[in-house]
């Protein structure tokens, strides 16, 4: 094992990143389709109108 003092030793870059340096990307194509799905069968307007009518039991 060398012995190294601390001045021969390379220094380490910080690790902080800009959040403007950091790639956006698009969103994953399976959960906006899982998404969409029930949007277009209504699904929360059909789960909001059951939950209005106190006899309804729902095993949701």
């Amino acid at each position: 094992m060398a012995m190294e003092t601390r001045q021969t030793r390379e220094r380490q870059e910080g690790l902080w990143i800009a959040t403007s340096d950091v790639v956006e990307t698009p969103a994953n194509a399976f959960y906006n389709r899982l998404s969409q799905i029930p949007e277009e069968r209504k699904f929360d307007t059909k789960v909001e109108r059951l939950c209005r009518n106190p006899g309804v039991v729902s095993s949701l």
